[in-house]
């Protein structure tokens, strides 16, 4: 059906409401489920939106939680790497 043909049809079922009071109940009943159906589809989208955004929120949590315990630990190694030259310095120098 065109789309000519499809404001026809409306025309017609609007003028003709009281002609076809049975095609207009069905229209609306159509259309209130149609109305259900992309309420629904819309809060499965938001619903898998959101799990898609706080999947990556926790990998990118993750990667700097990772990234920091890194970095502590290369600190760690560092210090203790400053501290026992520190302590061979001192014993080389009460010798």
């Amino acid at each position: 059906m065109a789309i000519s043909g499809f404001w026809y049809l409306y025309f017609d079922i609007v003028v003709n409401r009281k002609t076809f009071p049975a095609l207009i109940t069905t229209a609306t009943l159509i259309e209130q489920k149609m109305s259900e159906k992309l309420k629904k589809n819309q809060e499965e989208l938001t619903a898998r939106r959101d799990s898609e955004y706080v999947r990556a929120r926790a990998v990118a949590d993750q990667g700097v939680h990772r990234n920091r315990s890194q970095r502590q630990c290369d600190r760690r190694k560092i210090k203790a790497d400053a501290d026992a030259e520190d302590t061979k310095d001192y014993q080389e120098f009460f010798e």
